[in-house]
């Protein structure tokens, strides 16, 4: 009547026994076990499946109703189960603070599972506790209320602002130059240049540059001729590596042409504006840190050509090419 479901034999008989136990029981044992009491469970060979001591402790407190065990109970109860030759077997003893044995209890059962002889255990020692657990069913234990979720806050997401990258600007070079030159004064002639550029583009570079080329002698030894010149042009990189560049430039030149007479009567001396135009071609070397060198060749177009006759000489002194050449080297630096 006291159990709803159905039963085996051996569960019966356990129940029967315990319940003999916890009615013959004498009066010091149940008034002992009626306070706070300390429980051990173990589980001894074969019995890994059974209940841990969580689980059976809980299963007395629900038929209890209230939760009976503390760590500092006056008595001690103590339970073991075992699974040996297919039989369940359960030893139950209550001791006094002192260690004297008040009571044991062997359970057993053939079931197939560890439940039938752990809710045996467990009824046991819900009757030790309080016989008048055998006239009412287990309590129900209410749910657990699972704590309140907390939604984790969301992180504040800062935009993180683009600057565009600052592009370094390209370095201005500053080139000195020894140059020579063929056709625009008398023989080879050999001057100085200084030149700088700039660059306007990935390929696209912008120069200027003076030149001045010292007067040399014509046909007669009594005069001479140079040259003054200032240039602007721009250069195409045909090839640019990281250190090595091949350059086209061309450019427009204007400046003076000095014509000097060394005798005492000289005839019509001075100076006469003169133009032209250039194309060169310009190989360029970076060096270690800002140095640089260049080597270039190209050709002069005089816009303006000039033929002078040497008093006693029948012949033209010097007349100026119409395609003249020009070559030089240089060494420079970059300037940031």
């Amino acid at each position: 009547m006291l159990l709803r479901r159905p039963c085996n034999a051996s569960r019966v008989a356990a129940i029967l026994v315990l319940a003999t136990w916890s009615v013959c029981a004498d009066p010091i044992t149940r008034t002992e076990a009626s306070t706070a009491a300390r429980f051990s469970w173990v589980r001894g060979d074969g019995a890994a499946t059974c209940p841990d001591g969580t689980a059976l402790s809980r299963a007395v407190t629900e038929r209890l109703g209230s939760e009976p065990f503390g760590a500092t109970g006056a008595v001690s109860i103590e339970a073991t189960v075992a699974h040996i030759a297919a039989v369940w077997t359960a030893w139950i003893f209550a001791r006094a603070p002192d260690g004297t044995l008040l009571g044991e209890r062997t359970i057993t059962s053939d079931a197939v599972d560890c439940g039938s002889i752990a809710d045996a255990v467990a009824l046991a020692i819900a009757l030790a506790i309080d016989p008048s657990v055998a006239l009412r069913a287990p309590l129900p234990v209410p749910p657990a209320i699972p704590p309140p979720r907390v939604r984790a806050p969301v992180p504040e997401t800062v935009p993180v602002q683009q600057h565009p990258a600052r592009q370094r600007p390209s370095p201005v070079v500053l080139m000195a130059r020894m140059v020579g030159v063929v056709g625009v004064v008398p023989g080879v002639a050999p001057g100085v240049a200084l030149a700088v550029d700039g660059r306007l583009s990935a390929r696209l570079r912008w120069t200027l540059a003076a030149l001045y080329l010292p007067e040399s002698s014509g046909q007669s030894p009594a005069t001479g001729y140079g040259l003054t010149t200032a240039d602007a042009g721009v250069c195409i990189d045909v090839l640019a590596g990281r250190r090595i560049s091949l350059a086209g430039c061309g450019g427009i030149l204007g400046g003076v042409l000095h014509a000097v007479v060394y005798t005492l009567l000289p005839d019509a001396p001075g100076d006469r504006g003169w133009f032209g135009a250039e194309m060169t071609v310009r190989l360029r070397a970076m060096l270690v840190g800002p140095w640089t060198v260049e080597s270039t060749v190209g050709a002069v177009v005089p816009v303006t050509r000039y033929n002078f006759v040497a008093p006693g000489h029948p012949d033209a002194d010097f007349s100026q090419s119409a395609i003249a050449g020009e070559a030089w080297l240089g060494i420079g630096v970059a300037i940031p």
